[in-house]
């Protein structure tokens, strides 16, 4: 049966929380991976564990009672990103700053490319338009990631020895990048009709070939 509109809308209006599965998705690079995902976590809500956590494991308090960083962890973050102290610590202060202003809604505004399609009742918005249209976003929080099995490890190790992995040229930038993957584990998923199998959330399971006429479905009431 396919999953009309109107179906898909109700699921990630139930959405707020709960547990999703991802298969067989192929990402842009061409790994093959399955992924449990969490659905209608806010964004401001990853933004303030993200800084409760940083600190938690990259600072320490002085005889003062006051937030320092914590020269030894950070060190080990430096190895990791091939990166001095200096720059590990001024990659720290100026992430963390970067998420609080989210919060505080002091960022610059970006002009979105994507189109709102589905939120939460929550108003946490999940789905939405990919900027050419061909495809719907999924914005979720990432709990784990399955590239080694069904049949995955031996089509990746090809891919990675192919692919060229692309990563900041500095070791400030290459230290911020670890932050923000370790703290902030929102990504978005783009679905069409050849990179998955199938997409399980709240009771309803969206298949490759449900893609194409959702879109069409979303067209047709733009211009109704």
């Amino acid at each position: 049966m396919t999953i009309k509109l109107q179906d898909f809308n109700n699921a990630i209006l139930k959405s707020g929380g709960t547990f999703a599965g991802l298969h067989r998705y192929e990402c842009s690079r061409g790994f093959l991976s399955d992924v449990a995902l969490r659905v209608g976590e806010s964004y401001g809500n990853q933004l303030k564990n993200a800084l409760i956590e940083s600190q938690h494991d990259l600072m320490i308090e002085d005889e003062f009672g006051q937030a320092i960083p914590d020269e030894y962890r950070m060190s080990i973050v430096g190895q990791k990103c091939r990166a001095t102290l200096d720059e590990v610590v001024n990659a720290f202060d100026e992430q963390r700053a970067s998420w609080q202003s989210s919060i505080d809604g002091t960022q610059p505004q970006r002009n979105r490319s994507t189109i709102p399609l589905a939120e939460t009742l929550g108003k946490v918005e999940v789905a939405q338009i990919n900027k050419d249209g061909t495809g719907i976003n999924i914005r979720c929080v990432v709990r784990h990631t399955e590239r080694e099995r069904n049949g995955y490890a031996e089509h990746n190790a090809k891919i990675a020895q192919t692919s060229k992995k692309i990563e900041p040229k500095s070791g400030k930038a290459r230290v911020k990048a670890w932050l923000r993957r370790r703290y902030m584990s929102s990504k978005t998923f783009t679905l069409k009709p050849d990179n998955f199998s199938r997409f399980d959330m709240a009771g309803m399971s969206l298949k490759p070939s449900d893609i194409s006429p959702m879109l069409d479905e979303w067209r047709q009431q733009q211009t109704a």
